[in-house]
């Protein structure tokens, strides 16, 4: 778990680098952004907006008890949003636009289709929680986008209320048709009643229900005599004087019973034929009174202006523009510009192929890595300085990077014993030079003797960092004009001597590159434990390459973001395929703000502590 919160926190610092490092690119992009779009406020016109507020009842008030002719029967939302939309729509915006004579208005001057320009400058916006809507228009002129603004809200209320007329109007005119129908149906149906009243002289109908009883009543006096009738018949015959007279009494029963039943069926015809009349009478009657009840009422309604739509504030000529927003717009640009700028700092970091860490040494070059050096520009201000800055600040953050770079070049290289080290880099200004010179100055602290050789003749330095005179050199010895002794000078740094390059001659890789060379290092290497060359860079001329396969040992040096992994890598290899000895990678010029830097310094500060301490024990035994 700490392993990895340690990684999460090198990571984020690692952002941070990567924004420090382009601080300067995100500032600029900041300050184009901002700076545009107060241009662009300024040069924008101002635009005004004036806004009225309508409030919009589901249902207009009723000041008399009759129910209107329109009823809204849809549920509020969809209500709502229908009148949302004819405020919006093309008709009251085209009504508008010839009322105000706004075609030949300057807003609308060269617009193309000027309902759509001024409905795009129109806005409705409910108030939540409320039955009121807001009403605004937008445009350079703040009197007559306010004179516009009323005027839609005028014209809307006006439009509603006319369609509310029309409508009762209409209904007027329908049901003065259906009066006038109805009150002729009325009249037909009640001459005909009268008509058939008269045909049938009926003045009051007689009860149709005591003559059903009075046949009920027949029928059961019918039923008696029979039944008496067929008890005589056992004792008498047919012309006994009793039977004849019950026979003659049920003859008369029967007799009244069939007078009674079609006087009753009759009577009941008549009776039906008069309830039907009567009821198409009063029906006519009752739907006649409605109508006409009607017809009254929607008169009346068809008379009163209100509405369910009233302005509760009317639009001001408003003072202050609503655009361009200019501390918006600014502050808007300003982080366009922040977000462009950190978006194309990781942009750019992602697609710079170089070299930025020590992963990339491991990794993509498949080299030992040998450690960091600090960036040394807080604590020197010349070239001199950086180059001995080992032996003027050896309790350096620097100086002590250089000791545990020392331990790991040793503990790396392939030899037993590697007393030649030749020191170069891909590209020119990689910091070799100071990287040679401070390793030899820490070899020297550590008690060995050490020659510092300059074999880069092209761009040579040694003679200022150590302020020689103008002493022979190199090329001098290998051109057979001195001799070795007269070459090697001294430092005012104990056990580290120098011989610089000297006078730079015509072919310099010729003479790096003849047995006088190979000869030197013989016998500089019987005069000096430690030796420490300085080449020019693999990719700029062959000269490392021809030394590379004379030394014991050969490092690169790499500026940290300066040069190409594919540069890298093919310097690597050149000094490969010459068989030269490759111990490993400097990773140069680092910032030591960059945490991850920070934790390998200290593991190979103590790790190389651990191996120096070691390997002078171990020379101490040997001696």
């Amino acid at each position: 778990m700490p392993n990895n919160i340690a990684e999460q926190e090198i990571n984020l610092q690692d952002y941070l680098v990567i924004l420090d490092k382009r601080k300067w690119l995100i500032l600029l992009l900041m300050l184009v952004s901002g700076v545009s779009a107060l241009f662009i406020t300024l040069r924008t016109i101002p635009t005004y907006r004036a806004t009225a507020t309508l409030l919009i009842e589901k249902e207009s008030p009723k000041i008399i008890s009759i129910e209107e002719v329109i009823k809204t029967e849809a549920r509020d939302t969809e209500y709502y949003q229908t009148q949302l939309q004819i405020l919006k729509s093309r008709s009251l915006a085209r009504k508008v636009i010839e009322k105000l004579e706004l075609e030949s208005n300057p807003m609308f001057v060269g617009s193309g289709d000027i309902v759509s320009a001024f409905l795009g400058n129109l806005k409705t916006e409910p108030v939540r929680g409320s039955r009121l809507v807001k009403v605004s228009f937008e445009g350079e002129d703040p009197k007559k986008i306010t004179e516009i603004a009323n005027a839609l809200t005028g014209t809307y209320i006006t439009e509603t209320l006319g369609v509310r007329l029309d409508t009762s109007k209409h209904a007027i005119f329908w049901l003065k048709e259906q009066l006038e129908t109805q009150k002729e149906k009325l009249e037909k149906s009640e001459l005909d009643l009268q008509k058939y009243l008269e045909e049938n002289r009926i003045t009051d109908l007689p009860k149709i229900e005591e003559r059903g009883r009075l046949i009920d009543t027949l029928r059961q006096e019918e039923a008696r005599m029979e039944t008496q009738l067929a008890e005589l018949s056992k004792r008498y015959k047919e012309k006994h004087p009793k039977m004849i007279r019950l026979i003659a009494e049920l003859d008369s029963v029967k007799q009244k019973i069939q007078e009674e039943t079609e006087r009753t069926l009759k009577l009941n015809e008549i009776a039906i034929r008069y309830s039907f009349l009567k009821r198409e009478v009063e029906n006519n009657r009752e739907l006649y009174n409605a109508l006409l009840k009607r017809t009254k009422e929607t008169g009346i309604s068809e008379e009163l202006t209100t509405t369910n739509i009233r302005v509760v504030d009317a639009a001001e000529v408003p003072d202050k523009p609503v655009k361009p927003k200019k501390r918006t717009n600014l502050l808007l640009g300003t982080f366009l510009g922040l977000f462009g700028g950190i978006f194309l700092s990781f942009f750019l970091e992602f697609i710079e192929d170089t070299v930025k860490t020590a992963e990339d040494i491991k990794e993509y070059l498949q080299a030992p890595f040998l450690g960091t050096l600090p960036s040394a520009k807080r604590e020197t201000k010349t070239i001199q300085q950086i180059d001995l800055i080992s032996h003027f600040k050896p309790k350096s953050m620097i100086a002590e990077s250089y000791r545990v770079i020392r331990t790991e070049i040793f503990r790396n290289s392939q030899n037993e014993v590697t007393r030649t080290l030749l020191v170069t880099s891909t590209l020119p200004k990689e910091g070799k030079t100071t990287v040679a010179t401070n390793l030899a100055i820490v070899l020297a602290q550590g008690g060995e003797r050490v020659l510092l050789v300059e074999a880069d003749t092209r761009r040579p330095r040694l003679k200022r960092t150590f302020n020689f005179d103008s002493p022979p050199g190199l090329c001098d010895y290998l051109t057979g004009k001195v001799q070795i002794d007269s070459i090697i000078q001294p430092t005012e740094i104990p056990n580290l001597k120098v011989i610089i390059s000297g006078h730079t001659p015509d072919y310099p890789a010729e003479l790096l590159n003849s047995a006088k060379m190979k000869e030197f290092l013989g016998i500089v290497k019987q005069k000096f434990e430690r030796v420490i060359i300085d080449t020019p860079p693999i990719l700029s001329v062959a000269d490392s390459l021809i030394l590379a396969d004379n030394v014991d040992a050969t490092i690169q040096i790499v500026k940290t973001d300066a040069v190409k992994k594919s540069s890298c890598l093919f310097a690597k290899q050149k000094l490969v395929s010459a068989e030269g000895k490759y111990v490993g990678a400097i990773l140069n010029n680092i910032d030591l703000n960059r945490e991850r830097y920070y934790y390998y310094y200290h593991y190979y500060r103590h790790y190389g502590e651990d191996k120096e301490r070691k390997r002078k024990k171990t020379t101490s035994s040997k001696m």
